[in-house]
């Protein structure tokens, strides 16, 4: 049986855009939530050497870990990892506070505001958001 290629945690994607490349490093794949990675926007450039960082502030989004390699999608790298990663991942799912994939609580006031939901885009929509962050938008 044929095994989809899968996003695992460090690994840095390029995803091709009109003019550039967006460049998203893996901050966590999901056990839980299953399929579902997070990635952290590192920027815009030709290559993954050359990456401008994206002006609009510290991007985090939620896809699928598997079948990006058809979009034209690619590892570039691996191991990208920071100490803050796990902090990265606090995030509202119905309504309760999950860090990785861990249950900490039902979610608070106070966590709705501090935390992002977790949304998980598709492919096709992550691609037209990033076009618009690389074009100002």
């Amino acid at each position: 049986m044929f095994r989809r290629p899968r996003a695992t945690y460090g690994d840095t994607i390029q995803i091709p855009l009109n003019a550039t490349s967006a460049f998203l490093r893996v901050v966590h794949v999901s056990r839980h939530f299953r399929d579902v990675m997070q990635l952290e926007l590192l920027g815009f450039g030709e290559f993954d050497d050359e990456i401008e960082a994206s002006s609009s502030g510290r991007q985090l989004v939620w896809t699928a870990c598997v079948g990006f390699s058809k979009r034209g999608w690619r590892v570039v790298s691996t191991d990208t990892t920071s100490p803050g990663d796990e902090d990265l991942t606090y995030r509202i799912v119905a309504q309760e506070l999950w860090q990785s994939d861990v249950l900490v609580r039902r979610a608070t006031r106070i966590d709705t505001e501090q935390y992002p939901p977790m949304l998980v885009d598709g492919f096709v929509f992550l691609e037209r958001r990033l076009q618009r962050i690389a074009d100002g938008a």
